[in-house]
């Protein structure tokens, strides 16, 4: 599936970029590549100029981001995309799962869902792994 077809406002594709942001935000502060990542993302999904000038305000926000979402689609679709940026780095740390776990209640995401999520994303990074190692000399 993807994002233009299921993030089609402007408020959904920013609570996409904001979910990302609080994920982000549970195990520390943002980076400036993270910080880059954010805006580079929200210029990718098509948010306006506008919007994407609030986002270093939003990253920089002691309170928890709230996020609405609308469908449960975009709820699972969010949950997978946080995921792969929690994992990416080979460090799913406690923080970032509690967020998500968090996150996945408050929207009705049962645990086996986001535990079914979590197990496709590690095999994803395995399989990918795998397939740099084929080329390695």
């Amino acid at each position: 599936m993807y994002y233009e077809q299921l993030f089609q406002t402007n408020e959904a594709k920013m609570n996409f970029v904001k979910g990302l942001i609080r994920i982000s935000k549970a195990d520390g502060g943002i980076s400036p590549e993270e910080q880059t990542f954010f805006i580079d993302a929200a210029r990718g999904l098509g948010i306006s100029e506008e919007d994407i000038a609030m986002l270093p305000a939003v990253m920089n926000q002691k309170e928890k981001i709230s996020l609405a979402f609308a469908s449960r689609s975009e709820v699972l679709c969010f949950l997978r995309e946080a995921l792969q940026l929690c994992m990416v780095d080979d460090e799913y740390s406690d923080a970032e799962r509690k967020e998500i776990m968090e996150l996945a209640q408050a929207f009705s995401i049962e645990p086996e869902r986001v535990h079914a999520l979590e197990t496709w994303v590690q095999e994803g990074i395995e399989w990918k792994a795998r397939g740099d190692k084929l080329l390695e000399d």
